[in-house]
């Protein structure tokens, strides 16, 4: 799936989701894939399918917040994108408990807490 993404094919991914819903169980290891477009493909895929699939996604909170440890701060950064772009207060105490030494990857930290205070689940 992950090629796919890179490749632009999500309306296919989404077909396939929506075929297999245990396919959303390998979307979290994607936000710490290589290619760029595999990690932009599942925040847009995310964006996508969040209202559809609320549960599913609200699934893959710990283990997309588990990428908060990664050394990368692209990575981490992209994990928090992807939390924000799933958009559920559930990421909240992850996101509260992270203190990132980057300082673009901490505002984006911060932005997301505030986007998702205000939501209501």
């Amino acid at each position: 799936m992950a090629e796919y993404m890179d490749k632009g094919f999500l309306e296919n991914i989404k077909d396939m989701l929506k075929h297999d819903p245990s396919l959303f169980s390998a979307l979290p290891a994607m936000i710490s894939d290589e290619r760029i477009g595999t990690r932009i493909g599942v925040v847009a895929l995310a964006e996508d399918m969040r209202q559809e699939y609320p549960e599913e996604f609200r699934a893959l909170i710990p283990a997309i917040a588990a990428h908060l440890g990664n050394g990368n701060p692209t990575i981490r950064g992209d994990a928090v994108f992807l939390l924000s772009a799933i958009a559920h207060p559930d990421a909240l105490p992850f996101l509260e408990s992270h203190k990132d030494e980057h300082p673009a990857v901490r505002q984006m930290v911060e932005d997301t807490i505030e986007e998702l205070k205000g939501t209501d689940g």
